[in-house]
């Protein structure tokens, strides 16, 4: 019976440690850098095109936009656009399973379904090329292309964006 008891004491202490060392392994820290709220203070997008490149100041409503990633992982946006009348008027209603990582190549990654105030969604998967940290700053360099079309749609021409950030709190 001491035996019995034994065993089953040392099955239920695997257990417990095996669930404590899976919920330690879920790539966030308190210590990582992205965790916190951040705004947009500036966009660049180089054309790959031609080797050109332009800065863009965004908008005093869309640097009312926050994008927070959030210490267990959960990631969530605020978009806010201008209207005719002048007014800022959030655009997302909110980020279902919004979800960032930390991927083993030091890239970050968010994903989750983007519902808009219309009613229209579309699944958000971005994975950031390169991402700097500076003081409460950050730069991200977004993998994906920007096409841009002529009037027969040939591809006029391409841009990367990098979105510069700054840290709220």
């Amino acid at each position: 019976m001491k035996k019995l008891n034994l065993f089953i004491g040392i099955v239920i202490g695997i257990l417990f440690f095996s669930c404590s060392s899976e919920d330690d392994n879920n790539n966030h820290s308190e210590n990582d850098p992205i965790v916190g709220q951040w705004k947009i203070i500036n966009e660049t997008y180089f054309d790959l095109n031609g080797n050109q490149s332009f800065q863009q100041t965004p908008s005093d409503c869309l640097q009312e936009s926050r994008e927070t990633f959030s210490l267990n992982g959960a990631y969530n946006w605020t978009s806010f656009i201008e209207e005719s009348n002048g007014d800022c008027v959030n655009i997302i209603q909110t980020v279902n399973n919004g979800q960032w990582e930390l991927l083993a190549n030091g890239n970050y990654k968010i994903s989750g379904t983007v519902i808009y105030t219309d009613a229209d969604s579309f699944n958000l998967n971005l994975e950031f090329d390169d991402t700097n940290f500076s003081n409460n700053s950050m730069n991200l360099a977004l993998k994906a292309t920007i096409q841009e079309f002529d009037e027969s749609g040939n591809i006029e021409d391409e841009y990367i964006r990098l979105f510069e950030y700054e840290k709220i709190n």
